[in-house]
């Protein structure tokens, strides 16, 4: 995937803002509040949207690229995946309602393709409208990681290249989840089983993140709303029986049958949530019991490689040889001795930490989102700066988005002779 096209109609300081890219590397030159961030936070905020925190102040991102104008947020992203052509529109109102709009551009062999591209009157160039997932989320034909995943890999702030330590257990659960489907039987067809009534059901339950994000006088309303379910039903139940041409006797075992179903049902639900609440727990211990240390008996080899073939060319040779467990914490070998990433100097640390960042979305496979950089490179000397745009030249992702405010990196790219797309923010 990369973007061909930005359009920020309202968004922070940028009103009817229109930027081109291209594929492979891009360099977003500007001075210090030129709008570099701001830009990074768009894609991320079209991608995966933007709203406000329930109990966040005007510091969070929503409100912190309000428009000046008063306008809701708004814009539009075009990309490229696979030979075809999306078109991603997102509005933004005031009280934080998101309405979401996706077409798939006909096949013009011409990209980036705007709104002036097209002639009047023929709608069909207008390309085919998707339909989107609720609560904003992209239609499945645009492949595209979670945004933990892809804001703790591939999409680096000026914070630095620290990741979140929730990456690991995302890691984890994709890799347990991939192990499981390897280790299932062939004759098992998962798309039968969700054509049953139970699969069915199932998809018709909320999430537990859905639940977390809804309501609570809403999710009140639902637990009311069950109950009243289940009891209509056994009234239901119990008037039928009382219609059935039968004796007295029989019509009271059937009502005693119905009624241990309603137990049964009800007892099933408060274990479920009893369950539930003890995994919760059991999670909540297992994040604080969660090792401080490189742990060598869960060690994962083939990240370790990775890392270490990525690191030794950003450190040039310093450092090729890191350990990487199952939580990602490191064991830095040098010299036949060990270190920690803390007693390393910043810029180093910071190289070692994008190696990570880098080999992980190899690793799980979402390399194929954009590289965003938002100034990343203070602590790199010369040398090593170099190194790391040779690397990131040939990383196997479709687009690097570079954001710089450093005069230095245009004019290495330009005596390395490398090709790349220049945008210079006023």
């Amino acid at each position: 995937m990369y973007i061909s096209r930005l359009t920020l109609q309202h968004f922070g300081k940028f009103h009817n803002y229109d930027l081109a890219l291209s594929k492979g590397m891009n360099v977003i030159y500007g001075s210090n509040e030129a709008g570099k961030t701001t830009l990074k936070d768009y894609v991320i905020g079209m991608l995966y949207g933007l709203k406000p925190r329930k109990d966040a102040d005007r510091a969070d991102t929503y409100h912190r690229y309000q428009p000046l104008s008063g306008e809701g947020y708004s814009g539009e992203m075009t990309i490229r995946q696979q030979d075809k052509g999306y078109v991603i529109e997102r509005f933004f109102d005031k009280d934080g309602a998101e309405a979401l709009r996706v077409r798939e551009l006909p096949e013009t062999g011409e990209f980036p393709i705007s709104e002036d591209d097209i002639p009047s009157g023929d709608a069909s160039l207008n390309g085919r409208e998707l339909p989107v997932l609720e609560d904003g989320i992209l239609p499945e034909e645009i492949i595209r990681p979670s945004m933990l995943a892809y804001t703790n890999t591939l999409c680096v702030s000026d914070q630095g290249a620290s990741y979140s330590s929730r990456l690991a257990e995302l890691m984890r659960k994709q890799k347990n989840m991939e192990r499981m489907r390897e280790d299932s039987p062939p004759h098992m067809n998962t798309n039968k089983d969700n054509r049953t009534i139970m699969g069915v059901l199932d998809r018709l339950k909320l999430t537990e993140e859905q639940k977390r994000q809804m309501d609570p006088q809403l999710r009140q309303i639902l637990g009311f709303i069950k109950v009243l379910f289940v009891f209509g039903v056994f009234a239901l139940t119990v008037l039928v029986i009382y219609l059935l041409p039968i004796s007295g006797y029989y019509k009271l075992w059937l009502i005693v049958i119905a009624l241990a179903v309603v137990i049964y049902i009800w007892l099933r639900s408060v274990i479920r949530n009893l369950l539930r609440s003890g995994k919760r727990r059991k999670a909540r211990n297992d994040k604080q019991s969660e090792p401080t240390a490189y742990d060598p008996a869960h060690e994962w080899t083939d990240m370790s490689t990775q890392v270490s073939d990525i690191a030794n060319v950003l450190t040039q040779g310093s450092y090729s040889d890191i350990k990487v467990d199952d939580h990602l914490k490191l064991q830095i070998c040098k010299d036949g001795s060990h270190t920690e990433l803390a007693y390393l100097n910043m810029g180093t640390r910071e190289q070692i930490r994008l190696a990570v960042r880098l080999a992980a979305a190899k690793e799980m496979g979402w390399n194929s989102m954009p590289v965003i950089l938002d100034d990343i490179f203070g602590a790199y000397d010369d040398d090593r700066l170099q190194e790391a745009l040779k690397y990131l030249a040939d990383y196997d992702s479709e687009q690097i988005l570079l954001f710089t405010h450093e005069k230095r990196i245009v004019d290495m790219l330009a005596q390395m002779e490398s090709e790349y797309h220049y945008v210079e923010l006023k």
